[in-house]
């Protein structure tokens, strides 16, 4: 697997669910949080990421992850999984 960047908490102070990590995170890569997906299963973290502008989806299965991953796509990206 390959990443352009990672952010370690413990190296920033800073953990999940506070919104300043996600902030940054949209800082240090220049990416737009309405072109960005936060997918976690913890719904406070999605909760922060949204506190920052940032689409998140709850992981509680699969089949209920590929649907709502589904309509985000769809809405932020003018695409369907079909695509």
């Amino acid at each position: 697997m390959y990443f352009d960047q990672i952010m370690i908490s413990s190296e920033e102070k800073l953990a999940k669910p506070d919104v300043r990590i996600y902030i940054r995170m949209l800082e240090r890569t220049g990416m737009q949080p309405e072109q960005t997906i936060m997918i976690d299963d913890n719904p406070n973290n999605i909760e922060g990421a949204k506190a920052a502008g940032i689409y998140g989806v709850l992981f509680e299965n699969a089949q209920s992850f590929e649907e709502e991953f589904s309509n985000i796509l769809a809405r932020c990206f003018g695409r369907s999984k079909d695509q």
